[in-house]
């Protein structure tokens, strides 16, 4: 049985992405040639893992497996308020293991439009983009939620909130909440543990812009940056469903060094998500989004 995610990406009147209790996460593929991207997209990737795994390749998606959820495929499933099935691909749900999961979303990139949009779609995506920092900043905060050990709740800005984040001054502020420990706590208390370290978000981000300072094989418009963390690190903040969290952890895919994150118990984790708009390089470096790294 699945459900909708109640998080704060997807809106009350979308049905976008469901998950189920044992760890999988099922996003409807898009119309046409977008949804036939993402599996593509996947699909290479797996491939390029197991023929060259080496790091530091240009021509080859090998790197960027730690950096992505797992997929299991396509499959056609049954969605409240759509009629007949659904084609979904089938993923990791990268919250699952984690008891209370602070996470932001990230659309990387100045531009999110990509070679082969109409004139009058280049429009559209560069009005879209003005409204936001992504023209300035080369990113912009599209949703995230963070849970307060102070209050024990879970407080979350969904995309209309984060519409409001048009300047430097407000990412840093959404940036330093991200981290607070409270609504009214120092915003520095959980910052060196989930920005900060070896296996932090800005060491994990590090070896992300590496690679995209020399893959000439995707160009990623509008994909997704995510950044998810433990919000309850200690006993009496867990207060999650935790026969659903055991569940997942023991069945669908147990945790490996990546899907565990870093940090120790914060468990920090960067993911690059969203390849319905990823299309051929053509032998290009793609700045676009590699500069929008450098700036975050």
């Amino acid at each position: 049985e699945v459900r909708k995610l109640k998080d704060a990406f997807v809106s009350d009147n979308k049905m976008g992405p469901v998950v189920d209790d044992t760890g999988f996460f099922y996003k409807p593929l898009q119309n046409g040639t977008r949804g036939e991207r993402e599996v593509v997209f996947y699909a290479r990737v797996i491939q390029d893992s197991k023929r060259c795994p080496k790091d530091g390749e240009e021509n080859t998606m090998a790197p960027l497996s730690p950096f992505l959820p797992r997929t299991y495929g396509t499959y056609s499933i049954a969605l409240e308020g759509r009629e007949g099935l659904v084609e979904c691909l089938k993923m990791e749900d990268l919250t699952c293991t984690y008891i209370q999961p602070c996470v932001i979303d990230l659309k990387m990139g100045y531009e999110t439009w990509y070679k082969g949009c109409t004139p009058e779609m280049i429009d559209k995506y560069r009005a879209k983009d003005a409204r936001t920092t992504r023209s300035q900043l080369g990113f912009s905060v599209t949703g995230m939620q963070m849970f307060s050990p102070s209050t024990g709740r879970m407080e979350r800005w969904p995309k209309q909130r984060c519409r409001e984040i048009t300047s430097r001054a407000k990412v840093l502020e959404a940036l330093a909440r991200f981290v607070a420990s409270g609504p009214h706590q120092d915003p520095t208390s959980r910052s060196p543990q989930v920005y900060g370290g070896p296996e932090g978000v800005l060491a994990r981000l590090r070896v992300l812009s590496k690679w995209f300072s020399k893959q000439k094989v995707m160009h990623f418009s509008s994909a997704s940056v995510l950044v998810i963390y433990e919000g309850a690190t200690s006993s009496s903040q867990v207060t999650g469903n935790l026969d659903i969290k055991k569940e997942c952890q023991a069945s669908s895919h147990p945790m490996d060094e990546v899907s565990r994150g870093g940090n120790g118990d914060y468990r920090v984790r960067v993911c690059l998500v969203d390849f319905a708009h990823t299309i051929d390089a053509e032998g290009e470096l793609d700045q676009n989004v590699h500069k929008g790294l450098l700036s975050l």
